[in-house]
């Protein structure tokens, strides 16, 4: 927030979010961690730093020849690409936030495994999905609560790194987060968002 070009990012960010009810510069700056036990929050904080610092290297002349972006990500590369604006990214973010805590949605959990997707396929529990293939030796997975603690335990006890990750109890990334769709694109057709890019 020290760096002009950033900080002022971020105030078009809470300009966008303000009147919705949430103080974005109190979310990334606030020390207190459990601020993020609101996976809103999360959403939020994670898409304003994103802006910010794309907003910072475009204005330092540093331009990507390629881009990719996973999760929250993927709308970073949206305003990184010009498809978004500022406003547009945030309003995003917020939805896809609204849409994860108030859609039916089961009690999940995420983790971290020490296992690449090839490896991890074999053996992985029919409940549960490999959310993420980090690399040959790094997978995120994603499921029923339950289900993720006893894999976890079981991989821990073969010697293989496993710890779940905070995720508002929520499977991201899986099968089980789709009943969330439907709220998704009702917050983004109130936005605008939903047809956008088709047009």
């Amino acid at each position: 927030m020290k760096i002009p070009i950033f900080a002022e990012a971020i105030k078009k960010c809470d300009v966008v979010l303000r009147p919705r009810g949430y103080d974005i510069v109190h979310i990334i700056c606030d020390k207190n961690p459990t601020i993020y036990v609101n996976i809103i929050n999360c959403f939020l904080g994670i898409a304003a730093i994103q802006i910010g610092l794309v907003t910072t290297l475009y204005a330092l002349g540093v331009k990507p020849n390629y881009m990719i972006g996973h999760s929250v990500g993927e709308l970073d590369c949206s305003y990184a690409d010009g498809c978004f604006t500022a406003e547009e990214m945030i309003l995003s973010a917020l939805s896809c936030g609204l849409a994860s805590v108030e859609s039916d949605l089961i009690h999940g959990t995420m983790a971290a495994v020490g296992l690449g997707y090839k490896q991890l396929r074999h053996f992985c529990p029919e409940d549960i999905d490999v959310a993420c293939h980090n690399g040959p030796d790094s997978s995120t997975i994603s499921g029923p609560t339950e289900s993720i603690k006893a894999f976890v335990k079981e991989l821990q006890s073969n010697g293989i790194f496993a710890k779940t990750v905070p995720t508002g109890n929520i499977a991201f990334h899986s099968r089980y987060i789709s009943p969330a769709g439907p709220k998704l694109l009702e917050y983004l057709k109130k936005s605008n968002l939903s047809t956008k890019n088709s047009q």
